[in-house]
């Protein structure tokens, strides 16, 4: 054989060996490809499914914080002392069996009154009222008695939206409330 011969030998020899190696490559990122994909549709159903957990959680903490924000409405005034106590004011209304107004309505032994506990409570040196109505005769009222939990009643037809109430403390500080009676009743009266 000629060198010639031997030269074209050669090349077909590497020219094969480059073939098997283009298809090996080809094989190489052809299966590549495959298993890629196949991870990305697994990952795809991994995250599908994720996204439905944390949908359902979602649910489960709107549900948690819709409970919570009722529990807070259904607190109804609490009240926070400077010294982190809690308290909250609270309306009752019974009727007077048979008085009515010259109007035609209701009468009601009304009271306000101060929850606490007896340790705050007992901080509390006195509780104002002032009723802000036209028909009030007695529109400041004050308590002093934590045994009634401050308590003050009056007589007549109607609760009031807004209530002035100052809570002074022994140690000399004092923290006026806005109060809703009306609200703190609820019912037909909020």
């Amino acid at each position: 054989m000629s060198t010639y011969d031997l030269q074209i030998d050669a090349l077909g020899k590497a020219s094969r060996r480059a073939a098997l190696l283009s298809v090996l490559a080809l094989l190489i990122v052809l299966a590549s490809l495959a298993y890629g994909s196949y991870r990305l549709r697994h990952d795809i159903a991994d995250l599908h499914a994720k996204k439905a957990g944390l949908q359902k959680e979602v649910g489960t903490l709107q549900t948690q914080l819709d409970n919570l924000r009722d529990s807070v409405k259904s607190l109804k005034y609490a009240q926070i002392t400077p010294q982190n106590e809690v308290f909250q004011f609270q309306a009752t209304a019974n009727p007077k069996p048979g008085l009515v107004t010259s109007g035609g309505k209701k009468v009601y032994d009304f009271s306000i009154y101060m929850n606490g506990s007896p340790e705050l409570l007992g901080k509390i040196q006195k509780v104002t009222y002032d009723f802000d109505h036209p028909t009030f005769i007695n529109k400041h009222q004050e308590s002093t008695d934590p045994e009634s939990k401050f308590m003050v009643r009056y007589t007549g037809w109607g609760c009031l939206t807004r209530v002035n109430v100052v809570v002074y403390m022994k140690d000399g500080t004092k923290q006026s409330v806005p109060f809703d009676m009306c609200k703190s009743l609820g019912g037909d009266w909020d």
